[in-house]
C-alpha cells in the first residue's frame, strides 16, 4: 500500500507541488488582505485613498454608463467626452464581464478582491513553483 501512494506521488509530484504553491499563494493572500476582501458586497477597503479607489471608481462609472462602441468606452466619468475603462485601471476584461452580468449583480459589487486573489497571489505562486 505504502509502494502505491509513493509511486503515485512520485507520477503526480508536478501537479502535487502546484496545488501547495496555490495553497501557499492563497494564504499569503488572507495573511495580507484578510478574507473580507473577497466579500464582492465589501467596498469600505477600497477606499482608503491610492490606485484601488481610483479603479473601483472607474469601475462604478462604467457599470453605470451605457453599451458603446467600442466596448470599454463610457461617458459617464468625464460627460460629454468619452473614457475607456482601460485608462481608469480597472482590469478592462473583468469591467466587461461583469458588466454584462450588472443587472443581476448586487448594487454594491467589486471585483478586485477576486482578481488580487485569483489572478495575482495564486497565478504568481504557481509560477514561482514552475520557473
Amino acid at each position: 500500500m505504502k509502494e502505491k501512494i509513493l509511486k503515485w506521488a512520485k507520477v503526480h509530484k508536478i501537479a502535487l507541488l502546484t496545488i501547495l504553491s496555490g495553497l501557499i499563494g492563497a494564504i499569503v493572500f488572507i495573511l495580507i488582505y484578510g478574507v473580507k476582501v473577497l466579500d464582492v458586497t465589501r467596498t469600505e477597503w477600497l477606499y482608503r485613498g491610492g490606485d484601488l479607489q481610483q479603479h473601483y471608481y472607474g469601475w462604478e462609472f462604467f457599470r453605470k454608463s451605457e453599451w458603446t462602441f467600442p466596448i470599454g468606452n463610457f461617458n459617464t466619468l468625464s460627460y460629454p467626452n468619452y473614457a475607456s475603462i482601460i485608462f481608469t485601471d480597472s482590469i478592462p476584461l473583468f469591467a466587461v464581464i461583469f458588466k454584462i452580468f450588472s443587472g443581476i449583480l448586487p448594487q454594491t459589487f467589486q471585483y478586485f478582491g477576486i482578481y488580487r486573489n485569483n489572478v495575482l497571489h495564486l497565478t504568481r505562486s504557481i509560477c514561482i513553483y514552475t520557473t
